[in-house]
Order: C-alpha cells, then sequence, then structure tokens
C-alpha cells in the first residue's frame, strides 16, 4: 500500500524552500524522509500566496479549495515527481 504525504507550506513560504537549509540544497522531504518510510508517496503543494504589496483576494477557503482539488486530480497516479 502507498502512503502519501502531503506538504502544505504557510502563506508567503516557498514549496520547496520550506522544507530544506536555507544555505543548502538537500530537501528532506525529497533526500532523507523517503530512506526513512518505504512505500511512500510524497506531494508537495505550491500555491501563490505572495503577502508583501499583494492586491490577492483569496481566502484560505479558497486555497484549502484549490489544495483539495489538486489532491484530487492526482490521487490515482502511482508515480508523480515535480521538480
Amino acid at each position: 500500500m502507498l502512503t502519501s504525504v502531503v506538504a502544505v507550506p504557510g502563506l508567503g513560504s516557498h514549496a520547496f524552500g520550506s522544507w530544506k537549509s536555507p544555505r543548502g540544497y538537500r530537501m528532506w522531504l525529497r533526500d532523507f524522509l523517503p530512506a526513512d518510510i518505504k512505500g511512500l508517496r510524497i506531494l508537495i503543494y505550491g500555491y501563490d500566496s505572495i503577502l508583501k504589496d499583494s492586491t490577492c483576494t483569496n481566502s484560505i477557503q479558497h486555497y484549502a479549495r484549490q489544495l483539495l482539488d489538486a489532491v484530487s486530480s492526482i490521487r490515482s497516479r502511482t508515480n508523480v515527481l515535480y521538480t
């Protein structure tokens, strides 16, 4: 059975950069976690949530709906890789 982890960075964060050291290139979700947990599928959800000087009017509910739609659209895939 495939186990999935959905990683969601906070508002104003970077989807990839949130999970790595600022001075390094290794990302723990991709580079370390799969070695500890076999059969793991990791999904990293990136979304536009720039806060400074933003004119965006999206709500948390809007972001949540986008996340659920994205997860729903890839649930049947067994091999997903975004770089």
